[in-house]
Formats: structure tokens, C-alpha cells, sequence
């Protein structure tokens, strides 16, 4: 069964310095502003195959379908609340080679099967028999066939009492949990303030803007997950920051621990921070000074950015892995299945990589104006 983050680790290996560089070649954009087919809005996940590009389009409410040189073919899926209908969909991914699964936010506990040859389409109500969760809470979930891999999020107040660990969990089709493949460490990233009428409880959250609980990807197919343990560098000790990849049944793929330069929070960071929570027009905090001060205190734990700000898991199995923000860039680092580096880049921090092979990358981009294109990348190593 699993090895998890809290095994002994072998010695960190660098990253990303001495890492092959690729260069990412742009080859493919998709995107006309106020154009029917070809306009982008609120992308969401991207899944290619063969020649074709399926694009999560989450406000029209369907799966946009081009070839791999950017020319539309057809919509999967329609807007509505009935059978085989998207209100609110958030992820989608594979289940086998012919169909895509999409997960709907406002139809708790549904999926969306979409045959992607004819267009049929099948849903399955689907709810996780945990009840130690809150209901319907998910922060992952990915289709396999008729299991799914699961990620029950507890509520807000369990994490801000301290460490905590949250399961990922495969369940049936019936929601019934099966087994526990990894917990994953949530780390104290939000605290309480005294507010008025927002909650029963007369309290409200408030995140960290540098989370530093352990990183979840799930691999759209449901073939497995990857876990980063990306705690912040608090001035002492080794910097390093540790990547653990399990499959669908358990088994630990690898587990391995990188060293990293930190880099230091600036000056003027978290003040900008509060004086935007201090902006929130909602009216609810009850002494600004003390929320002020309260979010000071609750900020100065955090001293330099994570090592780890996203995660993706490839088709080609492997995971990426992006880096802090730092001139207006971040830096992306590659493992290989195994887990040994195999390659670095950089893109704009504002850059959504989507979908990644071993050949190519689909990122999702804003124009001067913020309107959405998605590019195809070649990678040349």
C-alpha cells in the first residue's frame, strides 16, 4: 500500500538548476473575440486525443471540439438540469478511451458520460458515503470506468485547529468509499475572525494568500494522484520540497524530496494583502483594527513563497510542476513517470497550462484586453 509524505525520504535532488532546458515553440492558437464558435470565455479543462481538442466551455456549458490545428468541428453536450444536460460543469477528464466524464457543481453528486463519437449521453448520481465530510464537498474528483478517485474536503474549521489529514479516497459508482489511497496534509491556512451574521457561529474564514497544505493532482483518467508536500522555507534547515505519485490501487509510483532556492516574501507583500481584505465591501467585520492585526499575525508565519504554486498530471504520466512568481514568470519543472527531472521552462505567470504530452502542452492565455486564447505548444528539449 502507500508510502506516504511522512516516510523516510532519500537525499533532495536539485531543482531545477541542472535540469535540460526546453523551449516551448507556439504552434496552435484558438480564439476570435465576440466569434460564435471560435470566441473563448471561461475555459476550463482541456483533453486532446488523436487529432481532436476537447475545450470545458464552463459558461456556454459544453465541451468545444477542434482538430489539433485549431479548426472547430462540433459542440458535446448542452446546456440544462436534465438527463445528460450541464448546469454548472467544473472537470472533466476520461473514462476510457470513448467517452468523457464531467463533473456538475450546481447537480451535486452528478456526472455527465459523453460518447464522443455520437454525442450520447448518460449521468450518474454519485456522493461520497464519508460522512465525516462535509456534504458534497469535493476538492478532486476524477472518473475511472465506474470508480472514482475522491477528495472530501473538510469544513474551514477543522483546518484552522492545525494540521490536519484529508483522505483521497476511491469510491463506486454508488459513492461507497473502497479504499483510502493517501492522505494528504492540510495545514492550518485558514483562521477565524469574530463577524457579524455571516455564519451561525458569528465567525468567518479567511485563507493564506502562500498555502502551504500538501498539493493534489489527479490524473483526469483516474489512474492515480500525485501529492507535494510544498511547506515554505521558514529561514532554517534545508529547503526542499517533496513529490509523491501513487497509482488507482495504492501503490507508491515514487516518492522523492528536491532542493530549491526560496525566495523571500517582499516588503509591502502582505500589507497590499490586508488593505484589500480591509476593501471588502461586504460590510461584515466588526473592528477593522483587529482584523487588520489578526491578519498580521496569522500572515507573518510565512516568511518566503511555496516551492510549488500548481501541479498537473500529463497523459504521458508525467507531473509538472510550477514554480513561484518571480518577474512577472514562473518557472515549470518536469518529472518523468519515475520521478527524476527531466525538463525546465518558463512562462508567463498569468499562463494556465491545461493539457500536457510528452510533445506538446495546451495552455490557456489572456491577450492585453483578458480575453482568452488557448495555444498549443510544441516542446523541443
Amino acid at each position: 500500500m502507500l508510502c506516504t509524505l511522512a516516510c523516510a525520504a532519500p537525499a533532495p535532488e536539485r531543482a531545477p538548476g541542472q535540469v535540460p532546458e526546453w523551449t516551448l515553440r507556439r504552434s496552435v492558437t484558438i480564439g476570435q473575440p465576440d466569434h460564435p464558435v471560435y470566441g473563448l470565455s471561461d475555459v476550463g479543462d482541456v483533453l486532446a486525443a488523436g487529432d481532436l481538442v476537447y475545450i470545458l466551455m464552463r459558461q456556454e456549458r459544453t465541451i468545444r471540439v477542434f482538430t489539433q490545428g485549431g479548426e472547430f468541428v462540433r459542440d458535446l453536450g448542452r446546456g440544462g438540469e436534465g438527463p445528460g444536460e450541464l448546469a454548472s460543469p467544473a472537470m472533466m477528464g476520461w473514462r476510457g478511451p470513448e467517452t468523457i466524464w464531467v463533473s456538475d457543481v450546481r447537480l451535486r453528486h452528478r456526472f455527465t458520460f459523453l460518447d464522443v463519437a455520437t454525442g450520447d449521453a448518460e449521468t450518474v448520481s454519485f456522493r461520497v458515503d464519508a460522512t465525516a465530510y462535509r456534504e458534497g464537498g469535493m476538492t478532486g474528483l476524477a472518473g475511472m470506468g465506474v470508480r472514482f478517485l475522491a477528495a472530501p474536503r473538510r469544513s474551514s474549521a477543522v483546518s484552522v485547529a492545525g494540521t490536519v489529514r484529508e483522505p483521497i479516497v476511491v469510491a463506486d459508482a454508488a459513492g461507497a468509499v473502497r479504499d483510502t489511497l493517501a492522505l494528504r496534509r492540510i495545514d492550518g491556512d485558514d483562521f477565524a475572525v469574530i463577524t457579524a451574521g455571516i455564519r451561525s457561529d458569528g465567525r468567518a474564514y479567511r485563507s493564506h494568500p502562500l498555502p502551504a497544505s500538501d498539493m493534489l493532482g489527479l490524473a483526469p483518467d483516474g489512474s492515480g494522484a500525485v501529492i507535494v508536500d510544498r511547506r515554505s522555507w521558514t529561514g532554517s534547515g534545508s529547503a526542499e520540497f517533496g513529490v509523491t505519485r501513487v497509482d488507482s490501487w495504492g501503490d507508491t509510483l515514487f516518492h522523492r524530496r528536491f532542493a530549491y532556492e526560496p525566495l523571500p516574501v517582499p516588503a509591502g507583500y502582505f500589507d497590499r494583502e490586508i488593505e484589500q481584505e480591509l476593501e471588502d465591501p461586504s460590510g461584515f467585520i466588526v473592528d477593522r483594527r483587529e482584523y487588520a492585526e489578526a491578519l498580521r499575525a496569522f500572515y507573518e508565519r510565512r516568511r518566503y513563497f511555496p516551492p510549488v504554486t500548481s501541479v498537473l498530471l500529463a497523459a504521458n504520466h508525467a507531473t509538472w510542476l510550477a514554480g513561484p512568481e518571480e518577474g512577472g514568470e514562473r518557472g515549470w519543472l518536469v518529472l518523468d513517470p519515475s520521478g527524476s527531472t527531466t525538463g525546465s521552462f518558463r512562462l508567463p505567470a498569468d499562463s494556465y497550462i491545461r493539457f500536457a504530452t510528452a510533445t506538446e502542452c495546451w495552455v490557456d492565455e489572456l491577450d492585453d484586453f483578458d480575453i482568452p486564447y488557448l495555444v498549443r505548444y510544441d516542446i523541443v528539449p
